[in-house]
């Protein structure tokens, strides 16, 4: 699958950018994907608004349209194998969302908005053997071009029962959730954590779950936001 470096005028024009993958046959997954296209992108354009690193720039995200999946900087897309594990994780995370109210899965239902939806992830294995497992925080943030002081990080706990962050309210499940939970079983070492990025109306917080595949790191990256105390 092609890698495309997408800026603030690709998401402004973005068409079919985030289409569902062709390999998905379900229709209404599909669907899914293409109603939260917007949400999506505005994900993405919050991602490079407070791009900070000089490391790579702040202009592009290296992006896999056909797969909904953002690639950490300097990474390449990893096999088709887990590309579809990637795409079907945000799929699954996508309906969930939906089926609990919620834009994101992973910010949950602290957010005042549901103008954001989840985005897939690859991070791929990190440097120096570290990987980007639970204490490697800023190392996740930095593959992203963005540059966090380490007290607007906070790690969120799991709800053992679904594998979701506490963040998110599950009274009860719903056949979305089960298949979100029974995708995330694929990742070791799962984790939560939300950075604040920045303020705009509000307090603007980006929300990555994340864990280990056979070949690398990957998982969920969403936003939430909230009105200022």
């Amino acid at each position: 699958m092609s890698v495309v470096q997408i800026g603030f005028d690709e998401l402004n024009n973005h068409g079919d950018l985030m289409k569902p993958a062709g390999s998905l046959s379900d229709s209404n997954s599909q669907a899914g994907s293409s109603s939260n296209s917007e949400q999506m992108a505005n994900t993405l354009r919050v991602l490079l608004q407070y791009q900070s690193s000089p490391n790579f720039g702040t202009s592009h995200l290296p992006f896999v349209p056909t797969r909904s999946m953002l690639l950490a900087h300097g990474v390449t897309p990893p096999d088709e194998q887990t590309q579809e594990k990637i795409a079907s994780l945000t799929h699954a995370a996508q309906d969930a969302a939906t089926s609990l109210f919620c834009g994101s899965i992973v910010a949950g239902h602290t957010g005042e908005s549901d103008e954001y939806a989840d985005v897939g992830l690859w991070l791929g294995e990190g440097s120096g053997g570290r990987g980007y497992g639970k204490g490697q925080e800023i190392e996740v943030l930095r593959a992203l071009g963005l540059e966090i002081a380490a007290d607007k990080i906070a790690t969120v706990q799991l709800n053992p029962s679904w594998n979701l962050p506490a963040s998110v309210n599950v009274s009860a499940s719903t056949p979305a959730v089960e298949a979100l939970t029974i995708a995330l079983t694929s990742l070791e070492g799962l984790h939560c954590f939300f950075a604040t990025v920045g303020h705009r109306s509000g307090v603007v917080v980006a929300c990555f779950l994340l864990g280990k595949s056979p070949h690398g790191w990957c998982g969920l990256v969403g936003m939430g936001d909230s009105s200022d105390e």
